[in-house]
């Protein structure tokens, strides 16, 4: 597995606690056009591999 581009669905459950490390991270769960999808991965008990596209989205 890589690593570099996977992330534990807990971060995403750190968002809907409002625990996000920075700002620019709560934002995806405080804005409504990506909190359904924070939610959503959030629920999930697997691991999430970030595409590339995501991970440059601006």
């Amino acid at each position: 597995m890589d690593s570099s581009r996977t992330l534990g669905n807990a971060y995403y459950r750190n968002l809907e606690e409002r625990k996000g490390v920075f700002d620019s991270d709560q934002a995806l769960y405080t804005d409504p056009r990506s909190q359904p999808l924070v939610e959503e991965v959030a629920s999930k008990a697997v691991m999430v591999r970030i595409s590339k596209e995501l991970s440059h989205a601006q």
